[in-house]
């Protein structure tokens, strides 16, 4: 992989280099993490959808910035009108991935095969005797305001109606116990950051001590308090 990530890909580098789609799917069929575009583009592949050139290259893109994926190809020289080049519908080359078969050995066993891989399995999760993922908890908030970690934010109203407001566990897939300790999402009155991941929980009255701890004065969310 390149050591230049902000050297993003075009369509010209989808339309020109199969192996870099078959490298998308691949990359999406293992993906587990939280970012919505992708999410958005696994679900599509699960379900039979093709993808766009463009949606092809986000991935690819965002592939660029994984540390964990390091056999990318460097992005062709950019050239005058590749980002104005129309953007067509990539299938998928079933051709290219009937050569790989699916995992047919017994027992529990370590992810293995996909993009990259000698063994000719497409990619298997692995197979194991515990298998669990991130879940949600609701969570109920008795509190008026909250603020981000960062001292430079503003103070924001708690949506206190809402219920949204969640805790998310992340247990180790394939034992017991937990790898992190739960991340608590509480959504604002306003619609910017709607919600905010593990904040600073207080009421009206707590507003000075807050201060007086960190040595400087927040200021208000002009949205959260604009009818006051």
């Amino acid at each position: 992989m390149s050591n230049a990530p902000e050297t993003k890909y075009t369509d010209r580098d989808v339309r020109e280099n199969d192996s870099l789609t078959d490298a998308a799917f691949n990359y999406l069929e293992q993906y587990g993490g939280e970012f919505q575009f992708l999410i958005d583009c696994k679900m599509r592949v699960a379900q039979g959808v093709d993808l766009t050139t463009g949606m092809i290259r986000g991935v690819l893109n965002c592939m660029r910035v994984d540390p964990r994926v390091t056999n990318l190809p460097d992005p062709l020289p950019t050239t005058l009108g590749d980002d104005m080049a129309e953007v067509v519908s990539i299938q998928r080359k079933t051709a290219r991935r009937t050569r790989r078969k699916e995992c047919d050995i017994e027992g529990f066993h370590e992810p293995h095969g996909g993009y990259g891989s000698t063994d000719g399995y497409e990619y298997c999760p692995g197979r194991y005797a515990i298998n669990r993922q991130n879940f949600m908890v609701p969570a109920t908030m008795n509190v008026e305001l909250l603020a981000a970690r960062s001292k430079t934010s503003v103070i924001h109203k708690v949506n206190t109606e809402s219920d949204k407001h969640y805790f998310l566990w992340w247990p180790y897939p394939h034992e017991y116990g937990f790898r992190f300790s739960p991340d608590l999402h509480v959504y604002t009155v306003c619609t910017y950051p709607r919600n905010v991941k593990n904040p600073i929980l207080f009421n009206h009255e707590d507003i000075g001590e807050l201060q007086l701890i960190e040595e400087q004065s927040r200021g208000l969310c002009k949205r959260c308090f604009s009818g006051d």
